[in-house]
C-alpha cells in the first residue's frame, strides 16, 4: 500500500475517536444535566457510546502499532465486494441520507443537537456517503469522493431544514412568515380583498416573486410556503451553478462541487433569493470585453436592485467592476491608459447606481406610501454591543462574520501580497475599497435595532468576496500578462475554507417542531366567534398579526383594514416614527376598530443581558403596546398560539 493510504486512515482514525470522544463528553453531560439518564433510550445510547469508542480506540492503536495495512486490506476486500453489486450504490446513498435526517431531525434529534454529538455524526455519513458514490462512479476512489459527499450531505440537510415549513398549519409559524404572503398578496388586492391597496413599503422584488402562486387564486397556504421554501433552497445553489458555467470549469465534478459549495457559503448570510437574481443575471450576461452589453446587463440588474433594498443599489455596479478587475489587466502604465482602464467600471457603477436610485424613487413616489414608512428605518438606532457576542445572536456580527468568511479572506490577502509581479496595483486597490467598504457598511446596517440576529446585511461582502476567492483558486484572475494560474491555498487551508460552510448548514436546525392541529382549530374557531359578534357592532376589525387569515379566507365575513400590520407598527417603532405612531394613536383614541387581533404583545421591560431582541421588545412596548393597552383592554389571551384580542375600553380618558 501507499504511504499515504496508511497515513490517511492513522490520521483518520485519530480524528473521529477525538469527535467521538468529544460529542460523547456532551452528550453525557447533556443527559444528566437533562435528567435523561433515566429514560431506556438515553441509558442503551451510553452503553453503545463507550461500545463505539472503545471500538474506535482499538483501530486507532492498532493502525498506529502497525495494523494498518491490514486494515486497510479488508477495506479493499469491502470495496472490490461492493463493485460487484454496484447496483445498491445509489438506493444505498439515499437510505444513509434518509437515516441522517431522520437521525438529526426526527424525535430524538433533541439529543444530537450538541456541537460535536453532530460533527461526530456528520463525519460517519460523510465517510459512507462517499464510499457509496465511489462505488457508484467507480472510475473515482472514496478519497476523490470524499469533498462530493462531504458536500452534498450538508447540501441535502440544508435543503431537508427548509422543508418542515411546507405545512398546511393554519397559524403562523414564525414571526413574520405569514406577513411576506399578505405583502405578495397586495398586488392582487382588487380580486381577493375587492380593494386597491398600496403596494408593499420595502422588498418590493421580494414580494413580487413570492406573488407568484397568486395568479392561481385556489391555492392554498402550504402552496405559497411550497413556493417560499423552493426560492430558499434553490437560488443560492443555482447562482454557485451560473458562477462556475462562467467559469468554464473542465469537470463535471468540480462544476458540482463549486456549486455545492457556493450555495453553503450563501446560505451562511444568509444572502436572500431576491439579492440573487441580479448575481446571476451579471454573472450570466456580463462581458468584461463588451462594455455597451455589458452597460446593458448592469442597467437592469439596476432597475431589480432599486425594486429590491436601499443598499443594494449599487451593487450591479459594483459587481460588474468585479469581474471587469478579475479579468482584464492594465493595458500600459501611462496616464492615457489607466483612464482608458478605468472607464469602463466608473460608468457601470455611476450609472447602474443612477438607475437604481431612480427606480428606487419612482416606486417610493407610486406606491401609495406615506414617506414616513419607506424611509422611517434610517434613522433607527445603532446597537453597538451586537457586533459582540450577545442573546440575539451569540456568535455577535464581528466574530461570525470573521469566521465565515475569515479562511476566504486570508487566502485572498496572502495570494495578493506579491504583487507587484502579478497584478496591477489599480486592480487591487479597486477590489480591496469594495471588500472594505461593503464590510463596514454591512455591520453598520447589521447593528441597527431591529438587525443582528445573523449576517444577512453583509451579503454583498460575502458575494464580493467569493468572487475573488474563486477566481483566485481557479486562475481566472487574470495576471498582468493575460495569463490564467490558479492559486491553490496549503492543504489544511484549503480544508478549512470548504469545511466551515458545510458545518454552518449542519450545525444548525434540528429536530422538525410538532405542530398541534387541534388547537389551531380551536384558536381559529375562537377568532371566528370574536369575528362575527365585532362585526355586529360599529366599528372595523383590525389583524395586526396573523393577517393571512383574511387572505386565505380562513376566518370568514372580515373586511380587511389594511393600515398598521405588525412589520409595519415594528418598523416605525423602531426608527421612532411620530407622524406615523400619532396616526395610530388617533385612531385608537377615536375607538376606530371594534376588535384588534394581535400577538402577544410585551408587558414589561426586557434586560439586555436576559433576552433576545430584548431593545425591539421594549421599543415596541413604549411606542405602540402602551398606545393599544390606553385605550384597549384584552379581552381573551389564547397563551398556546401566542394570540391577544383586544376590544375598546368603556372609558374614554387615557394617562
Amino acid at each position: 500500500m501507499l504511504v499515504t493510504d496508511k497515513v490517511r486512515l492513522r490520521w483518520s482514525l485519530v480524528v473521529l475517536f477525538i469527535l467521538g470522544g468529544l460529542g460523547f463528553y456532551q452528550f453525557r453531560t447533556r443527559v444528566y444535566e437533562e435528567g435523561w439518564i433515566a429514560t431506556p433510550q438515553t441509558q442503551a445510547a451510553e452503553v453503545a457510546g463507550w461500545i463505539g469508542l472503545s471500538i474506535l480506540l482499538v483501530f486507532t492503536l492498532f493502525s498506529w502499532l502497525g495494523g494498518e495495512e491490514f486494515i486497510l486490506s479488508w477495506l479493499k476486500r469491502i470495496m472490490n465486494w461492493l463493485q460487484h453489486v454496484r447496483w445498491i450504490a445509489l438506493p444505498g446513498l439515499v437510505s444513509l441520507y434518509l437515516l441522517y435526517l431522520i437521525l438529526v431531525m426526527g424525535h430524538h434529534g433533541i439529543h444530537l443537537e450538541m456541537p460535536f454529538v453532530r460533527i461526530f455524526f456528520y463525519v460517519i455519513f460523510v465517510l459512507a456517503g462517499a464510499v457509496m458514490l465511489s462505488v457508484w462512479k467507480q472510475d473515482r476512489t472514496w478519497a476523490e469522493m470524499l469533498p462530493v459527499s462531504f458536500l452534498l450531505l450538508a447540501a441535502v440537510y440544508n435543503a431537508a431544514s427548509y422543508l418542515p415549513n411546507v405545512s398546511t398549519y393554519p397559524l403562523a409559524l414564525g414571526w413574520s412568515e405569514t406577513s411576506r404572503y399578505y405583502y405578495s398578496s397586495t398586488f392582487f388586492s382588487e380580486s381577493i380583498y375587492g380593494q386597491d391597496l398600496p403596494w408593499p413599503h420595502n422588498h418590493f422584488s421580494r414580494y413580487l416573486m413570492q406573488a407568484a402562486p397568486f395568479f392561481f387564486p385556489a391555492l392554498p397556504l402550504w402552496a405559497h410556503r411550497l413556493w417560499q421554501v423552493m426560492l430558499q433552497i434553490v437560488f443560492p445553489y443555482f447562482t454557485g451553478f451560473v458562477l462556475s458555467r462562467r467559469l468554464k470549469l473542465g469537470t463535471r465534478r468540480e462544476t458540482l462541487l463549486l456549486t455545492l459549495w457556493a450555495g453553503l457559503f450563501f446560505f451562511q448570510g444568509p444572502v436572500f433569493y431576491q439579492m440573487l437574481v441580479m448575481v446571476m443575471l451579471v454573472l450570466a450576461l456580463f462581458d468584461s470585453r463588451r462594455v455597451w452589453r455589458s452597460f446593458i446587463v448592469v442597467v437592469l440588474a439596476s432597475i431589480w436592485a432599486g425594486f429590491t433594498r436601499i443598499n443594494w443599489v449599487p451593487m450591479p455596479g459594483l459587481i460588474a467592476a468585479a469581474l471587469y478587475f478579475m479579468e482584464r489587466q492594465v493595458e500600459g502604465r501611462d496616464t492615457k491608459a489607466i483612464a482608458s482602464y478605468l472607464l469602463p467600471p466608473a460608468l457601470w457603477v455611476a450609472v447602474g447606481g443612477g438607475v437604481g436610485w431612480v427606480t428606487q424613487n419612482w416606486y417610493f413616489l407610486n406606491s401609495g406610501l406615506p414617506r414616513e414608512v419607506i424611509f422611517g428605518f434610517i434613522e433607527s438606532e445603532l446597537l453597538w454591543y451586537r457586533l459582540w457576542p450577545n442573546l440575539s445572536y451569540r456568535p455577535g456580527i464581528l466574530p461570525g462574520i470573521l469566521l465565515v468568511s475569515g479562511p476566504g479572506l486570508v487566502f485572498v490577502l496572502l495570494t495578493v501580497r506579491g504583487w507587484k509581479k502579478r497584478w496591477h496595483p489599480l486592480r487591487l486597490l479597486g477590489l480591496g475599497a469594495m471588500l472594505l467598504v461593503l464590510f463596514v457598511g454591512g455591520l453598520v446596517v447589521s447593528v441597527k435595532i431591529g438587525g443582528g440576529t445573523n449576517l444577512h446585511n453583509l451579503d454583498a461582502y460575502l458575494i464580493v468576496l467569493l468572487m475573488v476567492l474563486v477566481y483566485l483558486y481557479y486562475g481566472k484572475f487574470v495576471n498582468a500578462c493575460g495569463e490564467e494560474r490558479p492559486q491553490r491555498p496549503a492543504w489544511f487551508h484549503l480544508n478549512l475554507i470548504v469545511i466551515i460552510p458545510a458545518l454552518f448548514a449542519v450545525l444548525f436546525g434540528g429536530q422538525v417542531a410538532k405542530l398541534d392541529f387541534e388547537m389551531a382549530e380551536r384558536v381559529l374557531d375562537r377568532i371566528q366567534l370574536y369575528v362575527d359578534q365585532a362585526g355586529a357592532k360599529e366599528g372595523e376589525i383590525l389583524f395586526v398579526t396573523q393577517r393571512h387569515l383574511i387572505t386565505f379566507d380562513i376566518i370568514e365575513r372580515v373586511e380587511l383594514v389594511h393600515d398598521y400590520e405588525k412589520m409595519i407598527l415594528m418598523e416605525m417603532a423602531m426608527a421612532g416614527d411620530q407622524a406615523y405612531l400619532d396616526m395610530f394613536a388617533k385612531d385608537l383614541e377615536a375607538r376606530r376598530f371594534s376588535l384588534i387581533i394581535h400577538g402577544r404583545l410585551p408587558v414589561r421591560v426586557k434586560k439586555v443581558e436576559k433576552h433576545a431582541l430584548a431593545e425591539e421588545s421594549n421599543v415596541y412596548l413604549d411606542r405602540v403596546g402602551a398606545l393599544i393597552l390606553c385605550y384597549y383592554e384584552l379581552e381573551e389571551e389564547i397563551i398556546e398560539a401566542g394570540i391577544n384580542l383586544f376590544v375598546p375600553k368603556t372609558n374614554q380618558g387615557c394617562d
